[in-house]
């Protein structure tokens, strides 16, 4: 567990998607199958959203190569956001309801 790094949360999400889509297409739950594919498509957003950023700074006597994963907005990956929200959003409305009934 050592090498798994908080700053990259969203494979996390794209990984814990696949598993719940997938739970939810055995077992022909759509509300599963809905709550998977949000957490597949807003992960694969925000992924497409924090691509690997390089520069090199000077100081302290020599150059840096610096890198990182900030956030940097794109069309694509805000939609699938979107798309991944509102689905994420849907399935578990379907959960939660079919829990009360």
């Amino acid at each position: 567990m050592s090498g798994v790094r908080i700053e990259h949360w969203w494979v996390g999400l794209v990984v814990a998607g696949v598993a719940v889509f997938s739970a939810g297409g055995v077992a022909k739950e759509h509300s599963l199958v809905a709550v998977g594919l949000g957490l597949l498509l807003f992960g694969i957003g925000e992924w497409m959203n924090h691509p690997r950023q390089e520069h090199i700074a000077h100081g302290m006597g020599g150059r840096w190569k610096v890198w990182g994963h900030p956030r940097r907005p794109t069309f694509m990956g805000n939609a699938f956001s979107v798309v991944g929200c509102l689905l994420l959003l849907a399935g578990a409305v379907r959960v939660a309801i079919s829990l009360f009934q």
